[in-house]
């Protein structure tokens, strides 16, 4: 009776040791930090009809779907000069990428024409730095380019960091280059932007 009581014990011992160990790892990778990676921006288009936003890396597309008042306020940049700020980037599984966008007006005082502007397109006034800015949190999703996109590229890259998921990652769908189209496969929709049509960042976007 005693070994019996011995061994019941001995075993209890060796599934409390494996049990702490288990938790022990599933606790690491809780608080594991998700891996991230660093995104070399090349360019920012804007579909004037759409207002969608389309994101390029040198092989990555990301498209970010009926952003009117960020595009229009990316087409203005074209005259004004913004600070931009690109933060809480994440991309999914399922390759659904989110995050943030802020832009902030570099110009101290601003005429009252382009204030009003800034007003329509949703900025607001920092009360301590007096600097007007519109964040934008954005949802889109990601593919990958297959040939080369016929878009003017921004003189320099833009650095954005982007936490990535632990596991695997769904095969994303394709951009198509065309002449006259850009063609997302996966979306079955097509953004047509042509190039006079076509409005890249202006240098005040380029950073950092």
């Amino acid at each position: 009776m005693i070994n019996q009581s011995h061994n019941r014990e001995g075993s209890m011992y060796r599934i409390l040791i494996v049990l702490c160990i288990f938790l022990a790892g599933c606790t690491t990778k809780l608080w594991e930090p998700k891996p991230e990676r660093v995104m070399a921006v090349d360019g920012f288009y804007v579909n004037k009809e759409t207002n969608d936003l389309v994101v390029t890396t040198r092989r990555e597309a990301f498209l970010f779907p009926s952003q009117q008042q960020l595009g229009q306020a990316l087409m203005l940049s074209r005259e004004v000069e913004f600070l931009p700020e690109f933060s809480g980037f994440s991309l999914s599984s399922a390759n659904v990428v989110t995050g943030s966008i802020k832009l902030t007006l570099h110009e101290q005082n601003p005429s009252a024409e382009l204030v009003s502007q800034l007003t329509a397109l949703g900025f607001t006034k920092n009360p301590v730095t007096n600097n007007f800015l519109l964040i934008r949190e954005i949802r889109g999703e990601r593919y990958t380019i297959e040939g080369s996109l016929p878009l003017e590229k921004l003189e320099n890259e833009y650095q954005v960091s982007m936490s990535m998921p632990r596991g695997p990652i769904d095969t994303a769908g394709r951009v198509i280059a065309t002449p006259v189209a850009i063609t997302f496969d996966a979306a079955a929709t097509v953004v047509a932007i042509p190039l006079f049509a076509l409005f890249a960042v202006s240098q005040g976007l380029l950073g950092p």
